[in-house]
């Protein structure tokens, strides 16, 4: 099976943009300094319980879950976020 080369993050996050707002190429400009892309492969995490949340996220591709695991060490999922959740 070939895989395929995933979007451009910023590319998926200027379209999810300017599909709700108008923004100029100054404006994306600014607001491409605010991000960092990171690509997370399967089973890597964004944020391990107990850090300090210190950026948000925005899912350009694939798909994260949030999840808790309950006193007896069963996983709870608490959200998903598909692609384009901010």
């Amino acid at each position: 099976m070939a895989r395929t080369t995933p979007p451009d993050p910023l590319t998926v996050l200027r379209s999810y943009l300017e599909a709700r707002a108008s923004i100029t190429e100054k404006d994306f400009d600014f607001i491409r300094t605010m991000f960092r892309p990171l690509t997370l492969r399967a089973h890597e995490y964004l944020q391990r319980a107990g850090a300090v949340a210190t950026d948000a996220a925005f899912v350009a591709s694939g798909c994260l879950r949030t999840y808790v695991i309950d006193g007896k060490g069963k996983e709870h999922i608490v959200q998903f976020a598909p692609e384009t959740w901010r």
